[in-house]
């Protein structure tokens, strides 16, 4: 976008990716934290699993997180696209404009044993985790955070399916596809020679 915002809007660049977005089809897997026990039980794995902030799973499985996947939108109306992903951002961003003093993103912070604990809140991309545990004299003896790329680029996430099925001279989708998944985060897309 930056190389061609000069002589391509946002409203061109849109249209010119429609239909590439509306042909990549994709599942949808949510992560869904409805109770405090939920934060509790994803920060213990934070905690206990050496790799979790890598590879971060919710009951056994990959997840997604970010706009179309919050829990304030209807369940039967997850994007079956990469197009869906894409409004859902430009949806979220006109509901947060509209919203005034009512939050729509949810935070939060739980205190675990002495020296430990968990604060979260939902960002553009995603939920966004950190868990601290202290040592007796108050100095941070082991932090984690557990970003939401870890979620949407998951190796076994839907993100990485769908690249799967791509040809691999495919380039432009595989950008449109992680653009959707997370516009935040800088990739590159080589085909191999």
């Amino acid at each position: 976008c930056e190389e061609h915002a000069a002589s391509f809007p946002p409203a061109r660049l849109l249209h010119d990716w429609q239909v590439p977005a509306l042909q990549r089809t994709l599942p949808c897997a949510p992560l869904h934290l409805a109770t405090t026990g939920d934060v509790r039980t994803l920060a213990c794995a934070l905690a206990c699993e050496a790799d979790f902030a890598q590879r971060p799973h919710w009951h056994g499985a990959a997840r997604e997180t970010g706009p179309w996947a919050r829990q304030r939108h209807p369940p039967d109306r997850l994007p079956a696209t990469a197009w869906e992903r894409l409004a859902a951002r430009w949806r979220e961003l006109v509901e947060l404009s509209c919203a005034g003093e009512n939050p729509l993103l949810q935070q939060g912070a739980l205190r675990f044993a002495a020296g430990e604990a968990v604060a979260w809140c939902e960002m553009a991309r995603g939920l966004l985790l950190h868990w601290v545990r202290l040592d007796a004299c108050g100095r941070v003896r082991d932090y984690r955070v557990l970003a939401p790329t870890e979620w949407n680029f998951h190796p076994e996430g839907a993100l990485a399916r769908a690249l799967e099925r791509l040809d691999p001279s495919d380039t432009t989708s595989s950008a449109l596809l992680g653009a959707a998944f997370d516009a935040c985060v800088p990739c590159t897309v080589a085909s191999e020679a």
